[in-house]
This record gives structure tokens, C-alpha cells and sequence, in this order.
């Protein structure tokens, strides 16, 4: 009723017109308008859009950023943060295709979904959630079914592992400490129309990023979420490799998470 729904300007420069949405970021945690002392104290509104970005300096698909200063009726309404939400209208323009060809989760809530098959990527998650428990024997013990060559294969239909082991990486390093456990602050996308298009994960709603360096989320294991994924895969010694591969084609040579790349 408005007029057109998309937005013919480059918001995030040369290319990035034809937005459909663009999510006004206040930030809350770690900012000036927080509750508590120490988080006012900790506020630099730089650590969201920092992992946005770097997930994209990784080679994976994440939301852009930059600041503005909003207006509303002309009063001056504050310091935002204004980025892409990932939802299936932002996944086809980094990837091609149409939006209706993809689906998003949120938290494992549906969020975007093929009029063909409105519950597919709920279900399939639920699905990779239980096959990701799941065990079998392997010369009278009982062993992880991921562990093995068989049940790898089948998990990599399910979920990128490349882009799982990125992700993981770059939340353990950034150390998000409002993340994962309790369903909340994580994205997960793939085209439906795509047979074994396994699910991607996009960082989302991460202001409580590196702040403390003795602070440490390796450990962190929430079933239902990437971190319990992660965890159950590092059992398979294939996913192990792929995820020191990761790691070091990240933290080395010039890497995404090198300090120089970090600092620029």
C-alpha cells in the first residue's frame, strides 16, 4: 500500500539494489542503552556487524551491515545498525534462483518456507537432530552413527559440513556468549527445490562477542542446535580433519581470522 517492495538504491553500495528488507538493528546487549553498568561500559556497536562481515570474508554467505542515523517524521532517532535479514528474499540475491526456491530457519522455527512444502525444512531438521543421536554397533561396541564412513555420508546430505565447520570456528573464536543454548541467535538456509542441499548457517545476533580473551565456548553442546552437530561430528575422523583444515586455511596465512583481517 506503500508503493514498490523492493528498494531501488544500492543501500550496501555498487549491486545492492532491489532489497526487500532491511533490518534496523538498536542493538541491545553491549550498548549504551543496556541495564546493567558493565555492558554500557563494554558498548563500541562493533562486534554484530564484525561477525556478519567475517562470516563473508570467510567465503560463506552472510548479512551485510553498516551504520545510519535514523529519522522518523524528521526526529532524530538514534544510532542503528541497519543489515540484511536472512530470510529466502536475501539468500537468492547472494545466491540466484528465486526466494521461493529457499527456506529459513529461525532457530528451528520455519521463518521462509516453498508453497510445495511448507514443513519440509522443519521436519528435516528435527530429522538431522535425531539421526545426529543416533548409534549403531561396530565390532560388538556401541559407537556413534556419525562416526562412521556410512552415517558421515548420510549427515552430509543433510547439513554442509564445510560451512558448519566454518561457522563453528569463527563462534568459538569470536567466543559468543548469547548464542545457540536456550533456541535463540542462529539462522539456518538451503534451496528445497535441491535434492541433498544440506542446511547452511548464517551468524546472526552476536553483540556478545569477543570480550574477555581467557573466555572459552569450545565445550558448548545444546542439543537441537549447530553446537550439538558439531559435536557429535568431531567424533568422525573425516569431519575432525575438514574441521583443522578450516581452521588453519582461517587462522593462518592471511586468513579471514588473522589478526590483520581482523583489525581491517
Amino acid at each position: 500500500e506503500y508503493g514498490a517492495s523492493t528498494l531501488d538504491y544500492p543501500f550496501y553500495g555498487l549491486g545492492t539494489d532491489g532489497l526487500d528488507t532491511i533490518d534496523l538493528r538498536g542493538t541491545f546487549n553491549n550498548s549504551w542503552i543496556h541495564s546493567t553498568t558493565a555492558q554500557r561500559l563494554e558498548a563500541d556497536y562493533m562486534r554484530d556487524g564484525w561477525n556478519r562481515l567475517t562470516q563473508r570474508a570467510m567465503g560463506d554467505v552472510g548479512a551485510r551491515q553498516k551504520f545510519v542515523q535514523v529519522y522518523i517524521n524528521g526526529l532524530y532517532w538514534g544510532l542503528y545498525d541497519a543489515s540484511d535479514r536472512p530470510e529466502s528474499s536475501f539468500i537468492a540475491t547472494q545466491l540466484g534462483g528465486d526466494k521461493d526456491d529457499y527456506e529459513v530457519l529461525n532457530a528451528g522455527t520455519p521463518v521462509d518456507s516453498p508453497a510445495d512444502n511448507p514443513n519440509g525444512a522443519a521436519n528435516d531438521w528435527a530429522t538431522l537432530n535425531s539421526k545426529i543421536d543416533q548409534t549403531v554397533v561396530v565390532n560388538g561396541s556401541t559407537v556413534p552413527y556419525v562416526s562412521t564412513d556410512a552415517g558421515y555420508q548420510d549427515i552430509k546430505s543433510w547439513v554442509d559440513v564445510t560451512n558448519l565447520a566454518d561457522y563453528i570456528a569463527q563462534m568459538m573464536f569470536a567466543v559468543n556468549l548469547d548464542w545457540d543454548g536456550g533456541g535463540h541467535n542462529w539462522y539456518v538456509y538451503r534451496n528445497g527445490h535441491i535434492t541433498g542441499d544440506g542446511f547452511k548457517f548464517v551468524a546472526w545476533d552476536s553483540e556478545r562477542t569477543l570480550e574477555g580473551v581467557s573466555d572459552n565456548i569450545t565445550g558448548t553442546n545444546f542439543k537441537g542446535a549447530p553446537s550439538h552437530i558439531f559435536q557429535q561430528l568431531m567424533s568422525n575422523p573425516e569431519f575432525k580433519l575438514l574441521f583443522a583444515d578450516r581452521v588453519h586455511r582461517a587462522f593462518f596465512n592471511d586468513g579471514a581470522l588473522t589478526p590483520t583481517a581482523n583489525a581491517a
